[in-house]
């Protein structure tokens, strides 16, 4: 009787640290695996959270395009400028006079540039002493802080428009607002007509992904871009003249693009931006491999886990009531 009892003895403390290396082993998993399970969710969380940067591309066909270049920044390289026949605030009644803007201006200078019947009009503005130099009929003098530039075809010989005219292409860079605000006055007045923003999404590595969102624009609609806080960014675009509008592609990078709709209140603008899912698959191809390998590991190691809990569970011997 001794040794049968001596000998169950070693058998019974093997079951048992059997049993709690199992149970060890089985919570050292589940907990590696809300580990696992955590670092996903953070590295989740710091995309969702991470600005949400986007490249917006702006294609529409409108009437007007608002630019306003900061002050200190170059100005647009147009050479010779067509200034507006009887454009007196530029230096006088002159036909033929030109205008060439200065390299840069300590103040900010506003651009409206629209279409006009037939040509193309720009509207420039500075508190700036002069714009530039205005040329006519040879003589340069300092050009005024403000003037009208105008580009417009040709007439044929019985008085109708020239087609085969081919009207500049602009290219800008400031802050840009596509189409206009306010519709106070029943005239006729430039807005937007039709076109659409389309967002590329951008990683915090700022890799750019393919295009994930696009909204399309309406008659009437007001766009502008950006940043931080609401703060306007810097964007470039050129516009040139199409059939009946101007034909005007903006890009920027920036956290939002604002849309004002019509009839809508300036403070409640529909605001377009790459979603989290846009984001997350704009990422590089490691990381995504990196956060599904995770959320795998994670969940195979908890169900694994909770597998081992049950086999112990089962496989300790049962007490004895006394």
């Amino acid at each position: 009787m001794t040794e049968r009892k001596t000998s169950a003895r070693p058998a019974s403390s093997f079951a048992a640290a059997d049993a709690f290396l199992r149970r060890r082993t089985s919570t050292d998993v589940f907990w590696a695996s809300v580990v696992l399970i955590l670092l996903l969710a953070v590295a989740v969380l710091c995309i969702a959270l991470w600005p949400r940067m986007g490249r917006y591309t702006v294609s529409a066909d409108t009437d007007v395009v608002t630019v306003e270049i900061p002050g200190g920044s170059h100005l647009p390289v147009w050479g010779d400028l067509p200034l507006e026949a009887g454009d007196a605030q530029a230096g006088g009644r002159c036909a033929g006079a030109t205008l060439r803007l200065a390299d840069h201006l300590d103040h900010p200078l506003k651009a409206v540039i629209r279409r006009s019947g037939e040509g193309l009009q720009v509207d420039l503005q500075s508190d700036a002493a002069s714009l530039g130099a205005l040329t006519c009929k040879g003589l340069t003098t300092p050009a005024g802080s403000h003037a009208t530039l105008r580009w417009s075809p040709p007439e044929r010989p019985d008085g109708q428009p020239d087609k085969a005219w081919i009207p500049p292409v602009l290219a800008f860079e400031g802050y840009v607002e596509i189409g206009s605000q306010g519709f106070d006055e029943v005239v006729a007045i430039p807005v937007l007509k039709t076109g659409s923003v389309t967002v590329e999404a951008a990683s915090r590595s700022f890799r750019s992904g393919r295009p994930r969102t696009e909204a399309p624009l309406s008659l009437g609609d007001n766009v502008s871009f950006q940043g931080e806080a609401g703060k306007p960014v810097i964007a470039r675009g050129v516009a040139t003249l199409s059939e009946d509008a101007l034909d005007v592609v903006v890009r920027a990078d920036a956290k939002h693009a604002s849309i004002i709709r019509f009839g809508e209140s300036d403070a409640e603008p529909t605001l377009v931006a790459p979603s989290l899912l846009s984001r997350l698959q704009a990422q590089d191809e490691w990381a995504i491999y990196a956060i599904l390998g995770t959320l795998a590991v994670g969940l195979f190691g908890a169900l694994k886990a909770y597998v081992a809990a049950l086999e112990t569970r089962k496989a300790q011997p049962g007490r004895k009531r006394a």
